[in-house]
């Protein structure tokens, strides 16, 4: 009976850990006379049974998009502070804000926002957060990877990105024949030609950018759901050129076990079950 009486009490701790962060929505109503969002921000706010978890990972996140701490409650309003003592303030140039969250296993939060930012012109952009559900702590690629591998993983990640490139281009050369062939012209946002011309800049760029940077310019951008982890690059055009990228934003999704010997042991800890992180 005591036994049974452990056991069961066993499973509820389980259970409690693996239930401890709980996402919900804050939703952040614009001053009506600023001028980019015409309805509610939503952002991501934890729960918890650890309301000191919880709140590290709510500020991580506000100051981050607000440049102010998260309110103590979901219900509380928040007040940015205004911007060089104007009537506007950081979400002023928001259009709008969603989230959405591909892990939440007791032992990673891993989530992400999708922004529309608004300046001269719109732009819509991902912001990725990994947590250590335990402690709130935010994870850096350099807590998942080995320092002495981090280099060899830029390269794979890197090479993926050519690569990519290259089969583009590729791609473009061909049909820019066939419709030579058919005397066929293009409009100026259907150019192969110009396309190809973006892509041979855009990996000179990135060879010149790799070797300075390192694997911060590669890999700093990363979410992780329960499969692996998807490296995000950001495209090659500018605003105005953006309808000559095929390509536009570059992914490369790499599964656990690809990356297995690149992780540290807190990285293994975080990632597969049975294991307890240091």
């Amino acid at each position: 009976m005591r036994y049974l009486f452990g056991l069961f009490g066993l499973l509820l701790v389980t259970v409690a850990q693996a239930e401890l962060l709980k996402v919900e929505s804050y939703l952040y109503y614009p001053k009506p006379n600023l001028p980019a969002a015409n309805e509610p921000l939503k952002l991501p706010y934890l729960t918890s049974t650890n309301a000191k978890v919880a709140k590290k990972i709510n500020d991580s996140i506000f100051m981050d998009v607000f440049k102010s701490p998260a309110p103590a409650k979901l219900i509380n309003k928040l007040n940015l502070p205004k911007i060089d003592d104007t009537e506007f303030d950081e979400a002023s140039g928001i259009a709008s804000m969603d989230y959405k969250v591909s892990l939440n296993n007791g032992k990673v939060l891993a989530l992400a926002t999708e922004g529309e930012y608004c300046g001269a012109y719109c732009e819509e952009s991902e912001h990725y957060y990994n947590f250590d559900a335990k402690n709130g702590n935010q994870l850096k690629i350099e807590d998942f990877f080995r320092k002495n591998n981090l280099k060899t993983l830029q390269n794979k990640v890197f090479q993926a990105r050519v690569a990519k490139m290259q089969k583009t281009i590729k791609e473009l050369q061909l049909q820019m024949a066939a419709d030579k062939k058919k005397g066929k012209k293009y409009d100026e946002e259907d150019d192969p030609e110009s396309k190809i011309l973006l892509y041979q800049s855009c990996m000179t760029e990135a060879v010149s950018s790799n070797k300075e940077l390192g694997y911060h310019y590669e890999l700093e951008k990363f979410s992780i759901n329960d499969k692996g982890f998807t490296f995000t690059h950001e495209r090659c055009s500018n605003h105005a050129m953006r309808a000559l990228d095929d390509i536009d934003v570059f992914t490369t999704f790499y599964d656990f076990n690809t990356l297995k010997p690149y992780f540290t042991d807190y990285a293994n800890a975080l990632l597969f079950k049975n294991k307890e992180a240091p």
